[in-house]
């Protein structure tokens, strides 16, 4: 009869060890993933906004026409790159959030001869130009499954520049809504995050922004026209809401800035 060396009978035991921890250790480490990704989730849910594919108001329907770009930067729907898709993978591969962002590039902006000259452009061909703080956001995807949007509840502060295009002005105290790109929301139990990073989300930390809008007459509500209309103030600090390379001597603290802007925004 064959005999089991005892040097054999010690290999095996321990190889057999060896596989049972390297179980024990790779089933500890999925399980500390998970528990991470479950602590990240439950962190993220706050801000997420509820929504079903396809379920927009009207109002949200002629917003999601501002930025049906999106689906063509992210290369359409075709290849799986839709909102949708992304979710259904997402869930078909175990996770329970997911990220996408736009990033087209921008170089670093002409030099002006000064602020004044810099913001003036901006004021001029801005509706409105407001120091206000977030209030509110709902975030929704976009009628083509490309992107996300947020429209924001804005409470104004001061009104640097008032719209004349309509017959009601605008006054501290009133609040608008500023349609952007960009947002997170919970979709098929997801939480779906999107980003243009040359055009940053809207703080809603209590910071106060300046904000160079154009109006949207079908809703009467706003939007940026570009990548340079956004800026937050955390104390004395201006920061600008674009990775976009802004000159930064366009760009000085939060008294020289806003005096700045109400010298320019009544030319």
């Amino acid at each position: 009869m064959f005999k089991v060396s005892k040097t054999f009978m010690m290999f095996m035991m321990g190889l057999v060890f060896g596989l049972v921890l390297l179980l024990i250790i790779t089933g500890a480490s999925l399980i500390q993933r998970k528990s991470a990704e479950q602590i990240e989730y439950q962190a993220k849910l706050v801000d997420a906004t509820p929504v079903k594919s396809g379920v927009l108001t009207e109002k949200q329907r002629i917003h999601s026409k501002r930025f049906t770009y999106y689906l063509t930067a992210r290369g359409g729907t075709g290849g799986g790159n839709g909102i949708s898709a992304l979710v259904a993978r997402t869930k078909r591969d175990g996770h329970l959030i997911v990220n996408t962002w736009i990033g087209v590039g921008l170089g670093r902006v002409r030099q002006p001869e000064s602020p004044e000259t810099f913001f003036g452009e901006l004021a001029r061909r801005s509706d409105v130009v407001i120091l206000g703080r977030v209030a509110n956001k709902n975030s929704q995807v976009t009628e083509d499954d490309g992107f996300l949007f947020t429209d924001y509840d804005v409470a104004v502060e001061e009104v640097l520049k008032d719209n004349a295009a309509t017959s009601a002005s605008l006054s501290p105290g009133a609040t608008i809504t500023v349609t952007w790109p960009g947002g997170t929301v919970l979709l098929d139990g997801v939480i779906v995050t999107a980003i243009d990073q040359n055009v940053l989300p809207l703080p809603t930390n209590n910071h106060d922004v300046v904000l160079f809008l154009k109006f949207l007459p079908q809703t009467g509500t706003y939007y940026a026209a570009r990548y340079s209309d956004a800026y937050e103030i955390d104390g004395a600090s201006v920061l600008k809401l674009t990775d976009a390379a802004l000159p930064l001597d366009a760009i000085p603290n939060r008294e020289s800035f806003l005096e700045t802007l109400r010298t320019v925004s009544v030319k």
